[in-house]
């Protein structure tokens, strides 16, 4: 995680392209290999930033049961601008 915290975006997508590379098809429980394209998720992780990252997966190593289910339910990102965004969708029943 120290290594993520202070990873530059560059650094963070290449990470991700290396992981799906040598580690796709692994089973891994919250992993969905079939969900994103090796790209998308490299440009979603240099958006989201190494620092935002760390921090995310800090908080699903300490407690997963509860954060895994606690997510935002949509994720916007801007490739061109390295900028993302966590958003969650409210219903007409939600709280």
């Amino acid at each position: 995680l120290e290594w993520l915290a202070a990873a530059s975006s560059a650094d963070v997508a290449e990470a991700v392209s290396a992981r799906w590379r040598n580690q796709r098809g692994t089973q891994c429980p919250g992993v969905s290999w079939m969900s994103h394209h090796e790209v998308s998720l490299s440009n979603m992780a240099a958006c989201i930033g190494g620092p935002v990252l760390a921090a995310l997966f800090q908080a699903l190593g300490a407690d997963y049961e509860s954060m895994a289910g606690g997510m935002p339910d949509l994720l916007l990102w801007d490739s061109t601008n390295r900028k993302a965004r966590f958003v969650e969708v409210k219903g007409p029943g939600d709280k």
